[in-house]
């Protein structure tokens, strides 16, 4: 059935009358972000719905990739994800009464990959019984694509809206009152294939911890890759995406890092975070950071690698389906804000694209009760937990487990100061081993063991 009879049927109309006239100003379609450079690989996209008016009951519409300014480049739909606002927006909080998304040539469903597809359409039917709206927004998030870009450097290729997408066409609409309204704005995004910077390499470093710790996860950024790098470097810009249902973002700086030195010693005349709402709002998806050296260019970095940029500290929210944890990434990219923060190195003027980023992984740990000082596991603490600890440091013995037992000092690291811990104890009248000791329970303390 065409999705324009679905639209006539729940906004309980006797017909849809197509919009003839000029296109509204009250609606809009947009792409975001509106200009993406890329070195090719995968990047994500997010399409939204603009109105000033209420009580909008639905809409469609449909993208299709075309050449760009310079014909060249290749860009794939490699999958699409409903957003985030449309998946609450229906009766009772909960999806849309009726939701087509597909994939096309293919015709594949939404959230399905799609080997070689170049559009998608998303018509959208919001409540059977014309009790749930979407009221005035500047930004409902309609729509998530993964896609992948190739082609040619210094090429380009655009995804616009498109009333020729699908089979029948479907066309860019949004329904009011059981009328149909063409948006006035229908903004695609122009993505561009660029050279990339293979010194270049922003990274972050991976974390382990248990369920419900707080841990703290560098930043770090390569700018002599390969080497053999001749420049200076004069600023930089970059955000780190992370999973809101796994993570929370607590806070970002770059406060004890190479960052605050990079001015002679001092620090940068520009020094900017930003954190990044998730979508639905409520939790944070991510944080930007950018970095001008010297506004007068006069002070600049010599090409260096191992750069740490910032810190990040997350708490690890999602409890892990014991045994086995939690594995999720901290993800470098350009596509993060709005307006989105590129992912550039900045030399003579001119912004670098890296070639690649390297990804952290946050593995979140199963939390088992355990008595500090326990390393053997045999339920007792006593100088044969000791002796366990040094023939694990230094006769390759078993590793405690969990290792945190082994930790008696609690100072975040199992060494020969947690043997000798356990026989001042024992023996000599030491303090007993913090928490949780003697009996069983969760670790108090967030560390990396």
């Amino acid at each position: 059935m065409r999705l324009a009879a679905l639209l006539v049927l729940c906004a309980g109309a006797t017909a849809i009358i197509a919009a003839e006239g000029d296109p509204d100003a009250r609606f809009g379609f947009w792409i975001d972000p509106p200009v993406l450079d890329s070195p090719g690989g995968s990047a994500t996209l997010k399409v939204f719905l603009g109105s000033t008016a209420d009580r909008v009951q639905g809409w469609s519409f449909g993208i299709k990739g075309t050449d760009g300014a310079i014909p060249g480049a290749m860009v794939r739909i490699v999958n699409a994800q409903a957003g985030g606002d449309l998946m609450t927006a229906g009766p009772g909080g909960g999806p849309p009464g009726f939701l087509s998304c597909t994939l096309w040539p293919a015709e594949t469903e939404c959230g399905v990959p799609c080997p070689d597809c170049t559009a998608v359409t998303q018509g959208v039917v919001l409540d059977f019984l014309q009790q749930t709206f979407v009221n005035a927004t500047t930004g409902f998030h309609l729509l998530t694509l993964s896609i992948e870009v190739g082609g040619e450097a210094g090429a380009s290729a655009r995804l616009d809206f498109t009333d020729e997408a699908g089979v029948p066409p479907i066309k860019a609409l949004v329904v009011l009152d059981g009328l149909s309204y063409v948006p006035a704005r229908q903004d695609g995004i122009e993505i561009r294939r660029v050279e990339c910077a293979p010194d270049f390499y922003p990274r972050v470093a991976s974390v382990t911890g248990a369920h419900g710790t707080q841990q703290t996860v560098g930043v770090y950024l390569d700018f002599n890759r390969t080497g053999n790098a001749a420049f200076d470097v004069q600023g930089w810009s970059f955000g780190i995406r992370h999973d809101p249902h796994v993570l929370d973002l607590l806070d970002a700086t770059a406060d004890g890092t190479d960052t605050m030195h990079v001015r002679n010693g001092a620090e940068p005349d520009f020094n900017q975070f930003r954190f990044v709402p998730a979508d639905p709002p409520g939790a944070t998806e991510g944080f930007t950071h950018g970095v001008v050296i010297d506004f007068q260019t006069g002070i600049t970095l010599a090409p260096r690698n191992n750069f740490l940029d910032c810190a990040a500290r997350y708490r690890l929210a999602a409890e892990p389906p014991c045994p086995e944890p939690i594995v999720t990434h901290l993800t470098p990219t350009g596509a993060l804000g709005v307006p989105a923060v590129r992912m550039i190195m900045v030399v003579d003027g001119e912004s670098l694209v890296p070639c690649a980023s390297g990804a952290g992984e946050v593995r979140i740990a199963c939390s088992a009760p355990f008595v500090r000082g326990n390393s053997n596991g045999d339920g007792r603490v006593d100088i044969a937990d000791g002796v366990f600890i040094f023939y694990y440091l230094f006769r390759g013995g078993r590793a405690p487990v969990p290792l945190d037992a082994a930790d008696v000092n609690d100072d975040g690291a199992v060494d020969s100061s947690d043997g000798v811990y356990i026989v001042y104890h024992q023996f000599l009248n030491g303090p007993p081993p913090p928490p949780p000791f003697p009996l069983a329970g969760l670790d108090p303390t967030s560390d990396n063991l």
